[in-house]
């Protein structure tokens, strides 16, 4: 935990929502989107709103659908 903020932990930066996903030694962190899009590398603390902390593990589910093929 850098500055009450905890890796994986929902942060609002210059008015969007995104993760911290990444640490730096000086307390900067690495943000990126949901869908994993970065947003910016090396974000200071100071320009970041805590909205939610972690409370578990990370999941992500990714279905996986396959096309009918025509055999002739």
């Amino acid at each position: 935990m850098v500055g009450g903020f905890c890796l994986f932990g929902k942060v609002k930066f210059e008015g969007q929502e995104c993760l911290i996903t990444g640490r730096r030694k000086r307390g900067a962190f690495t943000l990126k989107t949901f869908w994993g899009q970065k947003i910016k590398d090396g974000a200071s603390m100071k320009k970041l709103i805590l909205v939610e902390r972690t409370s578990g593990y990370m999941k992500q589910i990714a279905n996986r659908q396959f096309l009918a093929t025509q055999t002739v």
